[in-house]
Parts: C-alpha cells; structure tokens; sequence
C-alpha cells in the first residue's frame, strides 16, 4: 500500500490471477445490505474462471453458510453453501471437538446469545443449554455469548453472573460491539461480556473463534483445503486484512465498509498488501496488468 498526495495506490499493482485460493468478507465487502456492492459479481466470477477458488468468510455470529449463501445468490454473486463460513459455525465445530472441555469434564456449557446462534450450537453440541436453565447448585464453568441478539436482557445476564464459578472458561465467535439497524442498537457479543465483567468478580478467560485468530484460519484450510497462493479481501483493518498474514497469506481492502481512505493515513500496525476503492477497480487493476 502507498499513500501519496492523500491518494490511496494499489500495491503492488500486480498480478491477482496468481492466487488459486480467494477469501473474501461479506457485508462491506460483497454486499452493503442486500445488494452486491460495485464490481463483486464480477469480481467473483473472474477468479472461478480461472480455476481459483472461492470462499466467503463472516463474523456472523446467527446465521449459517447456507443462510448467507441464499444472501449472496439473491444478490446475483455465485456462491456455494459449502464455501460459506461463519464464525458462529466456526465456534460449533470449536464445541463439537471438544476445545472447551479438559479431561473427564462432564458438565453443561452454558449459552447467552440469540435464538438463531442457540439454535446452531445446539444442533453441533446437545450439552448447550440457556444459561438460565442452568442448574443452580452446579456452578457454569464455561460459558458462551453469541450476539447480535435483543433476546438476552438485564435480568438474564444479571442471573448468568450469579451463577459463575471463580473461574469461567468464555467462547465467543467475535467481539464485535453491536450494529445499528432501523430498530435500534443490537448488542454484539462484546456488550454482552462487558454486562457479565462488571456483574460478576468471576476470572473470565475468553477465546475467540472469528476473524483474524488462527480458529478461523485453520477452519478455512478444512473447508478449502490450499497449497498455493491464498488473498484475503475484506474491508476491515481489523478482522479482515490480519487473516492468516502468519500463514503467508495477502490481503487486499477495498473502501466499501468499515474502512475509508481518510482513515488509512494514521494507520497503526501491519498494512493491507493492497488497497482498492471497490471490487470493480481493484478487479480492473489485478487483472489488466498480466
């Protein structure tokens, strides 16, 4: 990445058709609500016609591959449900093998999160159960929040903290604060753990399974498994472009989301290795210079 003049340059202005294997983040990068942000159809469809393949990655924490795939076809971009990971999917096959659990441990895995997510890590691990059905006598041990959700108020969280051993085990699938939709401030997994630090005197020792920690990367290589050159694009200095950068993997921000050009000139820690206005010109640039 170059910034000269306050003009932001993709760098380097090479090759994209070089990557055989293409991850690429959802809302603010393919879609902005339910429509296809500038160039992503075509984006997505100049790398499959090469042979590369194609993976959407998420920090959705309610909702499945297969729900965003449906978002995604709807929206006129190609994409297959299996190639679809979320991060609350990500943290049921966390649950499903037994991360949570040391030796001969037994007991329930507490939950306080949407419906939708409860839902999800049910099916993946029966042993989860609503926080507050927990049995009052058996301390929670290990706990996990899944927002965006209005289904878990005060009083729940409230009732959560009372019931937590010294010391809790915490799994979320991002950290995210919340988002703002038409109806308000939707409380993201963040909030919901701040609610419970400061309820309970309880050590909370909390992992997360989302973008960028190595979790999410090591389930991408399950789902498409890779030997050559993989990218990352996304619109996030944060959860996107830091994706697998220990694993050799480049990253490309496009500004369509979460990220603005004037927000590049103070930027603190490793760089995208590319910067692009939108898919539509980043896709005119990788694929013009070969």
């Amino acid at each position: 990445m170059r910034i000269r003049g306050g003009e932001i340059h993709l760098e380097p202005p090479g090759n994209l058709t070089t990557f055989e294997r293409v991850v690429v983040d959802v809302d603010g990068t393919m879609l902005l609500g339910d429509r296809a942000t500038l160039g992503a159809r075509e984006f997505v469809e100049a790398f499959l016609s090469i042979g590369s393949t194609v993976c959407f990655a998420t920090n959705a924490s309610f909702a499945t591959g297969e729900d965003v795939g449906r978002r995604l076809r709807a929206a006129g971009i190609p994409a297959e449900d299996h190639l679809v990971l979320t991060a609350i999917e990500v943290l049921a096959g966390y649950l499903r093998t037994g991360h949570l659990r040391s030796t001969g441990e037994t007991g329930p895995i507490a939950f306080l999160g949407s419906d939708p997510a409860f839902g999800i890590l049910n099916r993946a691990e029966p042993g989860v159960i609503r926080a507050r059905d927990a049995d009052p006598a058996e301390p929670i041990g290990d706990l996990v929040i899944a927002g965006l959700s209005r289904d878990v108020d005060d009083v729940e969280v409230e009732s959560a903290a009372t019931a937590l051993a010294p010391e809790v085990r915490v799994t979320v699938p991002n950290l995210d604060v919340g988002m703002v939709d038409s109806t308000g401030v939707i409380p993201g997994s963040a909030t919901v753990l701040a609610r419970l630090t400061r309820l309970s005197p309880a050590l909370l020792d909390v992992t997360d399974v989302g973008k960028p920690t190595t979790v999410f990367a090591d389930a991408l290589d399950r789902v498409a498994p890779c030997r050559g050159r993989t990218l990352i694009v996304g619109d996030s200095l944060t959860s996107d472009t830091p994706l697998g950068t220990d694993r050799g993997w480049k990253s490309l921000l496009v500004l369509t989301g979460a990220t603005v050009q004037a927000g590049l000139a103070g930027l603190e820690g490793e760089p995208p290795d590319m910067v692009a206005a939108n898919l539509q010109v980043a896709l005119e640039r990788g694929w013009g210079s070969r």
